[in-house]
Order: C-alpha cells, then structure tokens, then sequence
C-alpha cells in the first residue's frame, strides 16, 4: 500500500517489502516441486511408449514373416523380463527359430523407469509367425498389463495394455 506521508513522500513500509518477498518466495517454491514431479511423469510415459513401440516392432515383424540372418524364417517374436517382483530394468527382445533355436537377442537398459511384475518368474509376450497372434501365460481373460514405474518414486506409474484378441498395444 502506498502512503502519503508528510508534502508528498511516497513509499512501501517495511513490512509490506517483507510480506510481499516471502509470498514470492513460497510461491516459487512450489513452483519447483510440481516441476519436479511433472519432470518424472513425462519420463515414466516416454519410456513406456518406447516400450510400446518395441512390443508393436515385434507384433509387425511377425505379421511380416521377415528372415532372420537372411536365412531362417522365425516361428515367432517375443518380449521377455525375468524375475520383477522388485523391478526389472531391463528386458529381452528375442526370435524363435522354426528349428527350436532362438537368434541373437537384444537386450534393452531402462533409463528412468522399472517393469514390475506382482511375482519373481520370467514373464514372457509372444507373438507368433504369419499372423502376429499374442500370447503368453500372464494374459488376465483377453488382456495382459505390463506395469512401469519411476525409478525414484514408486507412485508414478503407467500401464503398457496388450489385447489378445485384437494385437492393440496402449499405454494407459
């Protein structure tokens, strides 16, 4: 509030200077938080649609029938994480051969986000040769949920929802 002191004198009391730079300061501080945990959500959904767009890699390489080391046709693609009760960072991208062997497979590091599962076996998506059909041990009656989190905060999670009947892949 501006004064009008004594012929013209104008200007802000101290406590008024003080009352109005400790509301700034609350405000930026929350400011920084909210940052904070959007910064996190936006990586746990980054890397759950990379995700998603290697489970939908894999669900086309085995519509499209494609050779591996231009010599066998693969019986089937799948996606494979192995003992998550407590988070899994990594995980497995992988071809059966029709002669019971699997290729190279390609082994794939998280950055910022965990794979849990509610148990400690190896969970595996497959996608099997022409038709892309899904199918695993973990599908619940037509869908299979693979959970993310935050490394750091176990609250920020996304679900990766595959469909057994239909193929379709989302991130929810």
């Amino acid at each position: 509030m501006i004064k009008k002191g004594l012929k013209g004198s104008f200007g802000f009391t101290l406590i008024e200077i003080l009352v109005t730079i400790s509301i700034m300061g609350i405000l930026t501080s929350l400011m920084a938080v909210n940052f904070s945990v959007g910064k996190k959500a936006g990586e746990v959904r980054n890397e759950a649609l990379l995700l998603t767009q290697a489970i939908r890699e894999l669900q086309t390489r085995a519509i499209s029938g494609e050779l591996i080391n231009s010599v066998d046709y693969p019986s089937s693609y799948f996606f494979e994480v192995q003992g998550c009760s407590i988070g899994c960072d990594s995980y497995i991208l992988n071809a059966g051969l029709n002669s019971g062997a699997t290729s190279t497979p390609k082994m794939v590091r998280l950055n910022n986000i965990r794979i849990v599962f509610a148990d400690d076996k190896m969970h595996k998506l497959e996608f099997l040769t022409p038709r892309g059909y899904a199918t695993s041990t973990d599908f619940l009656e037509q869908e299979m949920i693979i959970k993310v989190q935050h490394k750091d905060d176990a609250g920020i999670t996304k679900n990766i929802v595959i469909n057994k009947i239909s193929g379709r892949v989302d991130v929810k």
